[in-house]
């Protein structure tokens, strides 16, 4: 019995059918063992899984799960095997990322924006870049990274040889719990600037994090900067290759990641959903049938959520394949393949966040009413999934990959980039 069907049996003890009936997964659900970082992330999730709930609606800094997270060997994953790490292809992250949020979307979003960050260090390809990477692999370091840099809310300038940054860093996961906040902005003498930050460093505000209903322990929020001077030990210097299409690659794989979530939720929502129905659910009073599962209407739309959970999970994972190919070209990398992997993101995006709203709400019509409680927390695969979604504008990227289709622009982000924000240096 799953850590689910027995707490669903302890809250609701006259129910004799959910106390006896013993729910096995099929392999449709589980499959554990597909490679090494899977299978680290599927021990990580059952760890994660029979408070995941709980966690949920205390939300804040999750301690123990991000202890767990860091004793997972799946930080420093992505970090070349001769600095230490893993030497992980990225296609198997992703799949991490896709089980654990088949439990917790916040621990899910958390790795993801991790190894975007790596990836990052990777790219930059500076010697304090490499340094940083070692230094990942040896202390198991959690790496963030604000979405915004380019906006607004930063005000940066050059301070002699060093940089003071004054204003506002938004992000939507790890202001809570990372050691390290991967960030760049840029110059109006010439490439952009990147630094390391610790979030202890003096200026540094203490995170304001979002009262959102969903991804309670993400960590997204916002960071306030007051005066916060960087010198050598922060900033990377300039990038090895700055211009070349593998810059674009961190930037895509956030997206990637992103979309995992969505996969993953979607997943778990289904899984939890059936457990519920098999166990706990009762045929509708009209229905003419004695076991809910033989209601013809739920075992229609069933499949309908499955099929439409599992047409998404070929999209990711065809991206992740695509994603593969682009690390392994490395500094070589061509534009034409960095704009085939921004299209199928882009297009495993869409379909995954539109399965994943289909999944987490679809659950509850064929579970019923008595599934729609607190203590189930049934809810949290929508909210979460929902808060991740709501900021990205599914119109906008639909109107991208259509304006491609017809022979526009591929639909690869690129921030806006406002430098009169950004001061010139001192006299």
């Amino acid at each position: 019995m799953t850590a689910r069907t027995q707490a669903t049996a302890q809250s609701n003890p006259s129910s004799a059918r959910t106390q006896a009936v013993t729910v096995s997964t099929p392999p449709f659900f589980d499959q554990p063992g597909a490679d090494t970082w899977q299978a680290r992330a599927h021990g990580l999730r059952q760890a994660l899984q029979a408070d995941a709930p709980m966690r949920d609606q205390a939300g804040g800094r999750p301690v123990a799960a991000q202890a767990l997270l860091k004793g997972s060997g799946l930080l420093p994953a992505l970090v070349p095997v001769h600095q230490g790490g893993g030497g992980a292809a990225v296609s198997s992250l992703l799949r991490a990322v896709r089980e654990l949020a088949r439990t917790d979307a916040s621990v899910a979003l958390l790795l993801g924006h991790h190894i975007a960050a790596v990836l990052g260090l990777a790219v930059h390809g500076s010697a304090q870049a490499q340094a940083l990477l070692d230094a990942t692999a040896r202390q198991r370091w959690l790496s963030t990274h604000p979405l915004d840099t380019d906006l607004p809310t930063l005000g940066a300038r050059r301070i002699g040889a060093g940089w003071l940054l004054d204003g506002q860093l938004h992000a939507t996961a790890g202001l809570h719990a990372a050691d390290r906040l991967l960030l760049s902005w840029p110059d109006v003498r010439g490439p952009r600037v990147t630094a390391s930050l610790r979030l202890d460093h003096p200026g540094v505000g203490d995170p304001l994090l979002d009262d959102g209903f969903g991804l309670r322990q993400a960590g997204g929020g916002s960071l306030l900067l007051s005066a916060v001077q960087l010198g050598e030990p922060e900033l990377l210097g300039p990038a090895v290759r700055p211009t070349s299409p593998r810059a674009d690659l961190p930037a895509l794989l956030q997206q990637a990641a992103q979309l995992e979530v969505f996969i993953g939720s979607a997943w778990g929502a289904l899984e939890e959903g059936r457990a519920y129905t098999l166990t706990a659910s009762r045929p509708w009073i009209h229905s003419g049938v004695e076991r809910h599962e033989d209601d013809p209407w739920i075992q229609r739309r069933y499949g309908e959520l499955a099929l439409r959970v599992q047409a998404a999970t070929e999209l990711a994972d065809r991206a992740g394949r695509a994603f593969d190919l682009a690390q392994a070209g490395g500094d070589d990398l061509e534009a034409a393949t960095r704009d085939a992997l921004a299209v199928q993101i882009a297009t495993a995006h869409l379909e995954a966040a539109e399965a994943a709203d289909a999944a987490g709400s679809g659950i509850f019509e064929l579970m019923g009413a008595r599934s729609a409680t607190v203590a189930n927390g049934y809810d949290r695969f929508w909210r979460d999934t929902r808060t991740l979604r709501l900021p990205q504008r599914t119109d906008a990227r639909q109107r991208a990959l259509g304006r491609w289709l017809l022979g526009g622009a591929v639909p690869l982000s690129t921030p806006a980039t406002p430098t009169a924000v950004f001061a010139p240096p001192s006299p």
